[in-house]
């Protein structure tokens, strides 16, 4: 008996999206064991790149996928992959299109999968890939499957490109990294999301030359997933959690079981506590994750998370940050307005002493009437420098006064309390 029961909330047919993502692929991995201990099952698979190898091992089997990838990834290296650097490095540096054949992938990919031809697995699958003449994302769901699934995931510059019926084809993750729009597009009414977390790459690794290119990469493939995710408006979508960002670099394979485990705890508990009442987005995108690690919401991603239904966001958390912020404001401010105080009151300090010296210094008649004339305009001058003082002094109140509000405001989000409500304050009047 399945240990999370979802019944009839669950409407077919139900597609399996996994999304690409390099060595994070091994999130997927602990995704599907969680997926395992419910009720819920593919009517059909669409992957793109890694997405599209594990999920050609769900299509081939949805009961041993878990298993069968558990497997796999536990045994697969960087070398395996992407071989050496030395070669990678010689090869770019001699001007070769790629920097690594793909032997390794080829056999990666042999050894995942015994179906050789899509027809030959239990369940329908499109592994999505690219046009690279044109930008045009291609679907490839029948022939050789081999093929397919390595052009699925033949990233450019790093594997060489795949021809297929004439076409010269790329990694899919150029145009739909995570292609929910493509299970739209084939007939899903509910679509569970497997997504690798490529869209939040740690951000203390980026910079750097490479780093800046994944960051660029995973710019775009979140703004894919915002559009398909507009598509999918009237559907059930499931987007399972993950550990996002994974403080790895995508070509990491090291770190392969953990993630798998730590995705299987997450989505786990995510399962127990997931509600379906009907249409709309249940789960957070990883990019709306990012969005709250990153202090605050933005607006776009508030309104991802208002359209979500189910998203852990931390709102105290936010709160508290805002209020932070506030104290800072408010700090600022009061700094400033009693600099400006201190400006006035100096200035005011000067201007007096300037008419006491007119006062004082005159011997004959003539400075004398000097003198009443300079101190007349001294003691103009310091009657405006003492009231700026004093409305320098009033903005610095002020200024405090908020700082004092926005720290309480802190405190009560902090505490869980109510925030504190302002003393009334006697009225001079009413003395």
């Amino acid at each position: 008996m399945p240990q999370y029961e979802f019944g009839r909330k669950i409407k077919k047919p139900v597609a399996y999206v996994l999304a690409g993502g390099a060595s994070y692929g091994s999130v997927q991995v602990g995704q599907l064991r969680a997926l395992a201990d419910s009720d819920i099952r593919p009517n059909f698979v669409v992957g793109t790149s890694v997405g599209s190898l594990n999920g050609a091992v769900v299509a081939e089997d949805p009961e041993t996928a878990p298993e069968r990838l558990s497997e796999l990834w536990a045994t697969t290296t960087r070398d395996d992959v992407f071989g050496g650097v030395v070669s990678a490095a010689l090869n770019l540096a001699s001007g070769k299109p790629s920097a690594v054949g793909n032997d390794g992938l080829r056999a990666l990919v042999e050894r995942a999968v015994n179906a050789r031809d899509f027809a030959e697995l239990k369940i329908p699958h499109t592994a999505m890939a690219t046009d690279f003449d044109t930008g045009v994302s291609v679907p490839l769901s029948e022939g050789d499957l081999i093929s397919a699934l390595l052009a699925s995931a033949a990233i450019p510059a790093i594997f060489p490109s795949i021809y297929r019926d004439g076409i010269r084809l790329v990694d899919g993750g150029l145009v739909a990294n995570v292609p929910i729009g493509q299970a739209v597009e084939q007939g899903a009414r509910t679509i569970v999301v497997l997504d690798c977390g490529f869209t939040v790459l740690a951000p203390e690794g980026e910079d750097t030359f490479s780093g800046r290119l994944l960051r660029t990469a995973a710019i775009m493939a979140a703004q894919q997933v915002r559009r398909d995710m507009e598509k999918a408006e009237g559907l059930r979508v499931l987007y399972l959690p993950g550990p996002w960002p994974t403080n790895t670099m995508p070509d990491d394979f090291s770190k392969s079981e953990e993630l798998a485990d730590r995705a299987e705890q997450m989505s786990r508990e995510w399962l127990a506590d997931l509600e379906i009442s009907g249409p709309g987005r249940y789960g957070s995108a990883p990019s709306d994750a990012l969005a709250v690690h990153q202090v605050t919401l933005s607006h776009e991603a508030r309104e991802l998370a208002a359209e979500a239904g189910v998203i852990p966001v931390d709102e105290e958390k936010v709160a508290a940050q805002q209020a932070a912020r506030e104290v800072e404001v408010a700090g600022g401010m009061a700094g400033e307005a009693a600099a400006k105080a201190t400006a006035a009151a100096a200035a005011a300090g000067r201007a007096a002493m300037e008419a006491a010296k007119a006062v004082t210094g005159g011997g004959d008649e003539d400075r004398e009437r000097g003198a009443d004339s300079e101190a007349a305009a001294s003691a103009a001058e310091a009657a405006v420098a003492a009231e700026s003082a004093e409305e320098a002094a009033a903005a610095a109140d002020e200024a405090a006064d908020s700082a004092k509000s926005a720290g309480q405001k802190i405190i009560a989000k902090v505490l869980g309390k109510d925030e504190p409500k302002d003393e009334p304050k006697d009225d001079p009047q009413d003395n």
